[in-house]
């Protein structure tokens, strides 16, 4: 990594590190595979018409993912 000398450029590189995370985020909430999506700043999860959506928000897409799982481990107990 090159050295940043001043705390201008410090700032405009954390920037734009912030912004490329962001970018990655809104290509994943667009990617239609998955049942898991980002409406708004929540993650939720579709039902099974994939026309409506689970009545939980979660705060990032990895809780999604968690109750996901429990749904689908007590469902096959």
């Amino acid at each position: 990594m090159n050295k940043i000398k001043t705390l201008e450029e410090r700032l405009d590189y954390l920037e734009s590190i912030l912004l490329n995370e962001e970018d990655k985020d809104n290509k994943d909430s667009k990617d239609n595979k998955g049942v898991i999506r980002k409406v708004g700043n929540k993650w939720k999860i579709l039902k099974k018409n994939r026309k409506d959506y689970w009545d939980a928000d979660y705060k990032t897409k990895s809780d999604a993912e968690a109750a996901l799982k429990a749904y689908w481990a007590n469902k096959n107990n």
